[in-house]
């Protein structure tokens, strides 16, 4: 069982993470509030080049994820500009960022034109950097064991984890659905408290749309923002 000292960087990415709310509902709030790193599973963006993953190879893949955003984020030499520099570059290597931003905007992503495509693409991992990198402040001592690992699919594997607190906090169980696409893992969905990250996003994405009377150009000023 792999065990990793983490950041609460996001309500789901743990990818270096630990609970610091101290109650259930400041966790909740936040679990909805922030841009959370996830995808569907059955989205068509994952349809293409997959292949058979190995489930002890996707469980290292998560725990090699949590080492290396530990090594940056107990740097205490390292800037907070250098850390989200990092930070981009662990986004980039671990998740599949345009299919995830794709699935968050769902039927939406249809009426952008090409250029609004590929600046909403930019303005989601902006956001994600900007967002994340204001809690890296917030670490105070939590831990993330690896549990298990078991097939979704052949091409799948849920990877479970469990968030622990130091500080008297309930642990959170954190499973994370890996995928292998083209020979490279990705994550591409995370599951905390029994939530799928990824319909949490999409609902938000889609409410700001709705206000806007179902204009995406209203979701690429928020994004600006």
């Amino acid at each position: 069982m792999g065990r990793s000292r983490l950041i609460f960087m996001s309500s789901a990415i743990i990818l270096a993470s630990g609970f610091v709310a101290t109650s259930h509902d400041a966790r909740a709030s936040f679990l909805g509030d922030a841009l959370l790193l996830t995808a569907n599973a059955q989205s068509s963006s994952f349809s293409e080049m997959l292949v058979p993953v190995s489930q002890e190879a996707a469980k290292g893949f998560i725990e090699d994820m949590s080492n290396t955003g530990l090594a940056f984020l107990s740097d205490a030499s390292l800037s907070k500009d250098a850390k989200s520099a990092k930070f981009n570059a662990l986004l980039t290597r671990y998740f599949d960022l345009n299919a995830i931003s794709k699935f968050t905007v769902g039927r939406y992503w249809r009426d952008m034109t090409p250029a609004q495509q590929n600046e909403y693409q930019s303005l989601f991992k902006d956001m994600l950097v900007r967002s994340y990198s204001k809690r890296f402040s917030e670490y105070q001592g939590q831990t993330l064991d690896v549990t298990g690992q078991k097939p979704l699919s052949d091409t799948e594997t849920l990877v479970e984890s469990v968030i622990k607190d130091p500080n008297g906090g309930a642990p959170v169980t954190v499973n994370w659905r890996v995928r292998d696409k083209g020979g490279q893992m990705k994550v591409i969905d995370v599951i905390v408290a029994g939530v799928s990250m990824s319909v949490t996003q999409r609902s938000d994405f889609s409410s700001v749309i709705q206000r806007g009377g179902g204009d995406v150009a209203v979701l690429l000023d928020h994004l600006r923002k």
